[in-house]
């Protein structure tokens, strides 16, 4: 990397994308939804916004968890 150039930090929007797609992963389709916002977690992480990413991260896969159990017991009645 040249020393000139600067790491692009993470935008609002992509920050805010990665907090709801890992709290919509509790209620719709918790697989892809958690995944996404894992993803973005780890995009926020690598440009600097650690804080959010680590966050984003956490949330997604516990919210994905719920949301996979929520969706088995919804089955099993």
């Amino acid at each position: 990397m040249n020393p000139e150039e600067k790491k692009k930090e993470s935008s609002g929007g992509l920050i805010a994308a990665g907090y709801i797609f890992g709290l919509l992963s509790i209620v719709i389709l918790p697989i892809p939804f958690g995944l996404a916002g894992f993803v973005i977690g780890i995009v926020n992480l690598t440009k600097g916004s650690s804080g959010h990413g680590i966050a984003q991260i956490i949330l997604s896969a516990l919210c994905g968890i719920i949301g996979m159990a929520i969706g088995a017991s919804m089955m099993m009645h």
